[in-house]
């Protein structure tokens, strides 16, 4: 496998591939980010996030109404 790039999340500090030097597109193409977590993410880390933790992030706020109680 060419462009094999193993790391560690900055966010979590799990391990994971990173594909994007790979020959096929990353994962990570097809996580939908608001533009506004994107900036966010670009502020604060200077490498890539795992899959759990970008799928935890694209993941929409609960509403009050479906937020969990007590």
């Amino acid at each position: 496998m060419s462009g094999l790039h193993d790391s560690a999340c900055p966010r979590c500090g799990g391990a994971f591939h990173c594909g994007v030097k790979d020959d096929v597109p990353c994962w990570c193409t097809q996580v939908r980010l608001s533009a506004q977590t994107l900036a966010e993410l670009e502020k604060q880390y200077a490498s890539c996030l795992c899959n759990a933790c970008l799928a935890a992030l694209s993941m929409p706020t609960p509403s009050p109404a479906q937020a969990p109680t007590g």
